[in-house]
């Protein structure tokens, strides 16, 4: 289930795993592969919270391909989801396409529908969890990216890194986000950001932008 290079950067922490998962698909739309492993995965470790998210991600970037496999995918991880999640899977089985579906996103979802109805929202949803508290902003962040948000956790990660450079696992995520997504150019714009504080690059950086040359 696991491949060698999540395996090298996330050890065996179920939700580290998971957004690199996340993190991945996010730049590889196409992986079919990729998105079973992530559906499997959340299955597999007792992620339900984000097998309605990952799910939809597939049904969206297959559009009105591959319905036999959508179809056993939601057979297969219907059994963990609420009953309004299986409904809204079941219509869109049913029509083979979401254009008579709200535009809800599920927590784990990267992508958007272009097809969906517009005007509601995530909060619609009664199937949905309300955003927790969080103990501090790597907290935060670490649910971002759990969720499909990766756009605002990146943000917030280089924001904490600039005030604070030496916390490692602050570090260590945002170095994540940069390696599953292959984003040298977010690697390049911080990394310069970081010098114009004044602070020397550590070994950590300066390793992470030799190896990006080879992305």
């Amino acid at each position: 289930m696991r491949d060698h290079e999540t395996n090298k950067l996330m050890g065996n922490d179920p939700l580290a795993i998971w957004r690199s998962l996340t993190l991945r698909i996010s730049q590889q739309p196409e992986n079919i592969k990729l998105h079973t492993q992530r559906l499997l995965f959340a299955l597999e470790n007792g992620l339900a919270d984000y097998v309605s998210g990952a799910l939809q991600d597939l049904f969206i970037c297959l559009k009105q391909k591959g319905l036999p496999l959508r179809q056993r995918l939601f057979s297969l991880l219907s059994p963990v989801m609420v009953q309004s999640e299986r409904t809204y899977f079941q219509r869109w089985l049913a029509d083979n396409t979401d254009r008579n579906l709200p535009c809800y996103r599920y927590p784990g979802s990267v992508f958007s529908s272009d097809t969906c109805q517009d005007g509601e929202s995530l909060a619609d949803n009664p199937s949905l969890s309300t955003r927790p508290t969080f103990k501090d902003q790597l907290s935060e962040a670490r649910y971002n990216l759990e969720t499909g948000q990766i756009v605002k956790a990146q943000a917030l990660l280089e924001n904490i890194c600039i005030k604070d450079n030496n916390n490692v696992e602050v570090v260590k995520e945002l170095q994540n986000v940069y390696t599953c997504t292959k984003s040298k150019d977010s690697l390049t714009a911080f990394t310069q950001r970081l010098t114009e504080t004044g602070k020397p690059l550590s070994e950590a950086w300066e390793k992470l932008l030799n190896e990006a040359e080879h992305w």
